[in-house]
């Protein structure tokens, strides 16, 4: 029988640590769609929080990037305050995954005036592979008029499956 030593003990603790990332968008702008029906993906500047990434990337503006070279389940955690163009726009919220609809996150939310600031959480969960990418995507089911994001952030967190 072979011993369990230190660095085998350290190794599976660093294979089992959760990953993360924080982005967030430093820039606002207006998201416009194309319809009432397609989402896209939110606008802005958006930037992975300094230090705070681990097992992910942003090799491109406002997609979370898993670099881990193991399958594990992600939670998704979003935050966003908005305005719309006109009055009384029904805005719906989702993240994809490599561009395809994350159903289950889907959430809504009514901006009353165009003065508004509307907020909504958007939560998740997926097992994603080394590779696959996140975005948080809006479309404004009432008109095809814009949708502007004044603050968002997205947190994710990666474990072990």
């Amino acid at each position: 029988m072979t011993a369990i030593g230190v660095d085998d003990l350290a190794a599976l603790r660093y294979a089992l640590r959760p990953g993360r990332a924080v982005m967030s968008v430093v820039s606002s702008a207006a998201t416009s769609p194309d319809d009432t029906v397609s989402f896209k993906d939110v606008a802005g500047v958006w930037q992975l929080a300094p230090g705070a990434a681990s097992h992910w990337g942003m090799p491109v503006n406002g997609r979370l990037e898993y670099v881990w070279p193991e399958s594990r389940f992600v939670l998704l955690l979003g935050s966003v305050s908005m305005t719309a163009e006109s009055a009384n726009q029904v805005t719906m919220w989702r993240f994809a995954v490599n561009g395809v609809s994350l159903g289950s996150s889907e959430v809504q939310r009514k901006v009353g005036v165009a003065a508004d600031v509307g907020a909504i959480g958007v939560v998740g969960g997926v097992v994603l592979g080394e590779g696959d990418y996140v975005t948080l995507q809006v479309r404004n089911s009432s008109t095809a008029t814009d949708v502007t994001v004044e603050a968002a952030s997205v947190v994710v967190v990666d474990y072990a499956t």
